[in-house]
């Protein structure tokens, strides 16, 4: 669903991909077997899951170039409480701390430009998916800190108090344009973004 042929498509082989919200390890195994030179430094905040995502990476053999990383990402470096639902969620994140008999958990959060550099050097490509903790990272960082990263590709979530048009003119600040979007319902929705104008994916 994140289109990984659009955003390595061009790519030098040894980009750095940076992956937030990496769940259990798909998209940041695929993208290490897309561009056969890579970084990919996996950011996973709910310890139930850090754990699969690590056992992935093994499997795959990509222990070397995939860094997976039990932490959560924010602005400012810290810590973070979250909704943890174990067993590989994909509903972990900030949007249902309210809910009754969830159980909560707090990380350690490193900040968005940290992890942006983690390898030396900017990441080229950036996939965030962290329900509903995208509002703070992206738009409590500094565009400047964006300036090495080509391609986006994001899940926005209905947060109170946020809209996905926050997030489209943080992105512009930092020269990032919008390629394509697919809203689903309910404020929810994936959008992908680029560095120079370049079309979104095509249509599948």
């Amino acid at each position: 669903e994140y289109r990984l042929d659009w955003l390595t498509a061009g790519m030098r082989p040894d980009a750095v991909v940076l992956d937030i919200g990496a769940h259990v390890g798909c998209f940041s195994v695929a993208a290490a077997h897309r561009l056969p030179g890579a970084r990919v430094d996996a950011y996973e905040a709910s310890p139930t899951t850090s754990g699969f995502l690590s056992r992935n990476i093994a499997l795959n053999g990509m222990g070397e170039r995939v860094h997976g990383n039990n932490l959560a990402v924010r602005a400012e470096a810290g810590e973070l409480e979250f909704a943890d639902y174990g067993a590989a969620s994909g509903h972990n994140g900030v949007l249902h701390l309210d809910e009754a008999g969830v159980a909560r958990v707090t990380v350690r959060a490193v900040s968005m430009r940290e992890a942006l550099h983690a390898s030396g050097r900017s990441a080229d490509v950036v996939k965030i998916d962290t329900e509903g903790g995208e509002y703070d990272m992206v738009l409590g960082s500094d565009p400047a800190d964006w300036s090495g990263v080509q391609r986006v590709v994001l899940e926005y979530h209905n947060l109170p108090g946020h809209s996905w048009d926050e997030l489209e003119t943080f992105f512009a600040s930092a020269g990032l344009s919008l390629a394509e979007r697919k809203p689903y319902d309910d404020g929810l929705g994936l959008a992908w973004l680029s560095r120079g104008g370049e079309p979104g994916p095509a249509p599948r």
